[in-house]
């Protein structure tokens, strides 16, 4: 073969791509090559190579993008259709369902048959979102984790734009963005603009959550393992006190952008704990007060 068959030899294989590879040698040692084989033959070397980077890529992905779910069968087509939307490609999505009766099965059957990189765990029971989402951050292949709520939208460029932040910047643990809300039909409603300089921002979540939303985050995988993943036992207020606890492995900073639609509708955990959530956000934190100082 030529150049693309020897960076091919280089490369892992999965098996269909070592079959393929195997085929194109026999051809090659079979003698008798019509005119035009060869060109064929480079091709298939070159698709080969096209699918082992894509396989590599699979398994260590750069993001994981987290999504629950719950009985979400309305809107989760549109949420996942948004993240595959995307022009950064390199990410695996992981969704648990926390143990759906309606549609929402079948829609993630049917979205994990179209794409490799979306990963299905399911709950027999209803266990709650932080433990849904701490499964999935168990089995998370991403150095970064990027939030989606089961009926939000993620935006294009949101990925490429927070990658490209935590990259350059070592000392951020959490990145956010301004985020847009829309009704449950997705008409627009207003626009949440909450890109104030880092240590304002850190200093207001000791009192509300001050990123707004969950749909527009992505934070560094191994800050959330080190403080231990979501509190379990913070069922309303789960977002903001994740938030509260990774600050004190770096800093936040939140981009001027829209980064995510967020819909509200009767149905959604914000609308139907505001009052909880309003009362957990209140709780400041004395040590990340005093961590800051």
């Amino acid at each position: 073969a030529g150049a693309a068959g020897k960076e091919h030899d280089r490369l892992p294989f999965s098996d269909h791509v070592v079959v393929e590879r195997h085929a194109i040698v026999g051809l090659e040692r079979g003698g008798g090559k019509r005119k035009g084989e060869k060109k064929d033959q480079d091709q298939a070397a070159h698709w080969a190579c096209s699918v082992a980077r894509d396989n590599a890529r699979v398994s260590s992905p750069r993001v994981t993008v987290l999504t629950t779910v719950y009985n979400g069968a309305r809107y989760l087509d549109e949420a996942i259709d948004s993240i595959f939307a995307e022009e950064f490609t390199d990410f695996e999505h992981v969704i648990v369902d926390d143990g759906s009766t309606d549609a929402t099965p079948e829609i993630l059957a049917r979205a994990a048959s179209r794409d490799p990189r979306i990963r299905l765990l399911r709950n027999e029971s209803n266990r709650g979102i932080a433990s849904s989402a701490n499964r999935g951050l168990a089995i998370a292949r991403g150095e970064y984790i990027a939030r989606l709520d089961a009926d939000d939208i993620s935006m294009p460029g949101r990925l490429a734009r927070e990658v490209a932040v935590l990259e350059a910047r070592p000392d951020v643990a959490l990145v956010s963005m301004n985020y847009e809300s829309m009704s449950a039909d997705g008409v627009p409603i207003g626009r949440s603009h909450r890109d104030h300089p880092s240590i304002v921002v850190e200093y207001l979540l000791n009192f509300s959550n001050a990123l707004g939303g969950h749909s527009q985050v992505m934070f560094r995988r191994s800050a959330a393992e080190a403080v231990g993943g979501y509190d379990e036992t913070c069922a309303a207020a789960l977002d903001s006190d994740l938030w509260t606890r990774i600050v004190r492995h770096g800093r936040i900073v939140v981009l001027p952008e829209i980064g995510m639609r967020y819909r509200v509708h009767d149905e959604s955990v914000t609308t139907r704990a505001r009052d909880t959530q309003v009362e957990v956000g209140k709780r400041p934190s004395e040590e990340s007060l005093a961590d800051r100082r």
